[in-house]
């Protein structure tokens, strides 16, 4: 599977360099059965040549690490903007099972437009490969987010992990395909770990809801 999908990019992103990378980024970004470090990696080692390090290191930055970036970003869009317009209508419909309300999505939307401590948070996260970027995406959707704020932090944080995910794939030949499949197992790991944390998260609340109103009804 993998080395049939690294067929595909290599030969996607080889006549095109740079914007092989850029179209190849918004692809791997969308269809998630792609591993989200392969692109970047596998760009690392077909597109940067032998060469000085630091003469290589500017390639990387701006033939994988800026349209890579881009791509990405222009990716997230899909399910930032699903999150966005789909988040209010379910919450006020199945909120209140969850023990959640729109005004608390409200006021945490005031919290980002207060500070920048957000921001950086979301640019960190973007900055890790092993965490799973729909649900940075869902997530800045669904608490609204403002779009450009998103841009720009979602572009820098990607900028910073697609060179890194570049010198890897320079680097270390053809070992990056085993390094980006075990990328891809902790990523499944981490996203795997989430959801069980959200479904705990909703049946804990569903259990506490009963449980009061199992009180309330004993009290009456």
């Amino acid at each position: 599977m993998i080395e049939y999908i690294i067929t595909i990019i290599r030969d996607f992103i080889l006549p095109y360099g740079a914007f092989g990378v850029f179209f190849a980024s918004i692809v791997e970004e969308v269809i998630a059965p792609i591993p989200s470090a392969l692109v970047l990696t596998a760009s690392g080692f077909f597109l940067i040549p032998d060469g000085s390090f630091f003469d290589s290191l500017g390639r990387i930055f701006i033939i994988i690490a800026i349209p890579g970036a881009l791509g990405v970003t222009v990716g997230s869009l899909l399910f930032y903007g699903i999150a966005y317009t789909s988040g209010k209508p379910a919450l006020i419909r199945w909120g209140r099972y969850f023990g959640v309300a729109w005004e608390d999505v409200e006021k945490l939307e005031k919290r980002f437009e207060r500070g920048h401590v957000d921001e950086v948070a979301l640019f960190t996260a973007r900055t890790i490969p092993i965490i799973p970027s729909v649900v940075i995406s869902s997530f800045c959707g669904f608490v609204r987010l403002p779009l450009k704020e998103y841009l720009v932090y979602s572009f820098l944080g990607t900028i910073v992990r697609a060179f890194f995910l570049g010198i890897i794939g320079w680097q270390v030949g053809d070992i990056y395909m085993r390094m980006a499949e075990y990328m891809n197992i902790i990523e499944s790991f981490v996203f795997i770990f989430i959801i069980f944390a959200i479904i705990f998260f909703i049946a804990r609340r569903l259990y506490m809801r009963r449980k009061i109103g199992g009180q309330e009804n004993v009290n009456k």
